[in-house]
C-alpha cells in the first residue's frame, strides 16, 4: 500500500510539473498597421523571444518577456517614423538611393503614402545623411552625363 501511495504521489508531482510548464501567463497586442506587426515579428525572431501569432495578427507572448517586447515595439515604432523620408519618383536617383543604403547596410523601409512610394531611412548622424545624398547626386549626374 505504501508503494502505491508513493507511486501515485510521484505521478501527481510529475503531472503538476508538466502542467506547470504548459500553463503560462500570457499577454498580447495587435496593431492595425501590418508593416509594424511584420517588423515586430522579425525583431522577436531575431531576439529569440517566443511568441504566437493569431489569425487576426495578434501576437501573444509570455508575460516574463513584457519589458523586452515593449522595448522592441518602441524601437520598431521609432524606425518606422522619423528619420529621412524621400519620395521614390521612379527616376534613376531613387534606385541609386536604395542601392547606396543597401550597400552600406543601412536599414530602410519603402512606404506608401497617398498612392506614392517613399523610402524611410535613419542615418547615424547628419554627416552620414549628407554623404549618402552627395553619393546619390554624383552617381545620378554621372549616369545622366553619359546618356547625352
Amino acid at each position: 500500500m505504501r508503494r502505491i501511495g508513493c507511486f501515485l504521489s510521484s505521478i501527481l508531482i510529475t503531472l503538476l510539473l508538466i502542467t506547470g510548464c504548459f500553463v503560462e501567463p500570457s499577454a498580447g497586442f495587435n496593431d492595425s498597421r501590418s508593416d509594424v506587426m511584420n517588423e515586430i515579428k522579425i525583431a522577436l525572431d531575431v531576439a529569440g523571444i517566443p511568441y504566437t501569432a493569431a489569425n487576426d495578427g495578434t501576437i501573444f507572448y509570455h508575460s516574463k518577456y513584457k519589458e523586452e517586447i515593449e522595448l522592441i515595439r518602441d524601437k520598431v515604432e521609432e524606425e518606422l517614423s522619423g528619420g529621412v523620408l524621400q519620395k521614390i519618383s521612379g527616376d534613376i536617383s531613387s534606385s541609386i538611393l536604395v542601392d547606396e543604403l543597401t550597400s552600406r547596410n543601412i536599414k530602410f523601409h519603402v512606404e506608401d503614402h497617398d498612392s506614392e512610394q517613399w523610402v524611410r531611412w535613419h542615418p547615424q548622424n547628419e554627416e552620414q545623411k549628407e554623404e549618402i545624398h552627395l553619393a546619390v547626386v554624383e552617381r545620378t549626374f554621372k549616369i545622366k552625363r553619359n546618356e547625352y
